[in-house]
């Protein structure tokens, strides 16, 4: 019974791992293509999805993801509650923040770098 035991833990370890790197090569894909970019435009669809959010603009048929982290500046909010459609993002090429723009108020967001 042991040794049945050990074999579902270690078949199970196997199987998380292999996931995590699928996952993880994915994610710095994903990475990859929204760090490059420069993005300025309106959200027009946004969701989450573990941890990353993805999001599409109206002048691109690219669909970015990150994984966002709350600024201090911003009171710490989350990205994905404050976000919505129609809300505006700016990002120059290969910077490390995002913006935000809800009406007047602009709100700041670093993210995860891979």
């Amino acid at each position: 019974m042991q040794v049945k035991n050990i074999v579902i833990v270690f078949g199970f370890l196997v199987v998380a791992f292999i996931a995590d790197r699928i996952w993880n090569k994915r994610d710095k894909r994903n990475f990859g293509v929204f760090y490059n970019a420069s993005i300025n435009g309106r959200i027009i669809d946004i969701g989450p999805s573990s941890g990353i959010v993805y999001f599409t603009l109206d002048n691109s048929d690219v669909q970015y993801g990150f994984a966002p982290r709350a600024f201090d500046y911003n009171h710490y909010m989350s990205f994905s509650d404050s976000a919505k459609v129609g809300d505006v993002i700016v990002k120059p090429a290969k910077s490390d923040t995002l913006r935000l723009i809800k009406g007047t108020h602009t709100y700041l967001f670093t993210f995860k770098k891979y």
